[in-house]
């Protein structure tokens, strides 16, 4: 009874009288596609010019810098319009797992960094979901990244540069499908380490100059 009263109530609303609704007009298929390409342009345009903003850093830092910012700048929300999209984390400030992970993915595409984007499931709250996340090629290793469970400002950066061993701790993905990531010797630390390096102030702690570093050179 409850589901009858519930898609009564929605033909209400919306005055359609159990009809279905008409056909979208052509007019309106090339008014939606002009408006994604638009977008997804947008989203190529800044890549790059984030991308050329750093260019003269190694693609660790560079890599990092992407994670940071997406991490920084994007909310998780579920109900955005733009959340599946690397517009929506890019342009928008809200997204969801895959809009992360596309936003990441257009940024190291833009910076020349080999990158992948992986689907699969991530334990929460004692439940399986879907999720999506990236794999980075760096000094002849692959490494998982997940700007979503790494959100937040300050970022966190649990799910940096990890290897499937670290992350098939809380995800699941078809393995055979992607590359192995068993990782090399850059983690979090290492990278900002060579962050700090190419500080003239070296007396700092890491954490004091790497904030600096980041704030010196964020647009």
């Amino acid at each position: 009874m409850k589901r009858i009263l519930c898609g009564a109530f929605c033909l209400m609303l919306c005055g359609c009288g159990g009809r279905k609704p008409d056909a979208p007009s052509a007019a309106d298929t090339v008014s939606v596609q002009t408006e994604a390409d638009s977008r997804a342009e947008q989203v190529r345009a800044e890549a790059m010019r984030w991308a050329a903003l750093y260019a003269d850093e190694p693609a660790a830092v560079r890599v990092l810098l992407a994670h940071d910012r997406i991490c920084r700048n994007c909310v998780y929300q579920t109900d955005a319009p733009e959340r599946h999209s690397a517009y929506g984390a890019m342009f928008c400030g809200e997204a969801v797992c895959d809009g992360y992970a596309a936003a990441f993915e257009a940024m190291m595409q833009a910076a020349e960094i080999p990158v992948q984007t992986v689907t699969g499931t991530a334990l929460t709250d004692g439940r399986r979901i879907p999720h999506a996340w990236n794999l980075v090629w760096l000094d002849g290793h692959w490494y998982h990244i997940d700007c979503t469970w790494d959100d937040g400002d300050p970022p966190a950066h649990t799910f940096f540069l990890c290897t499937d061993a670290v992350m098939q701790e809380t995800h699941s993905w078809e393995k055979g499908a992607l590359p192995a990531a068993e990782g090399g010797t850059l983690r979090y630390e290492t990278v900002a380490a060579e962050m700090c390096r190419q500080q003239k102030n070296i007396t700092k702690p890491i954490c004091s100059k790497l904030l600096m570093y980041q704030l010196n050179l964020e647009e």
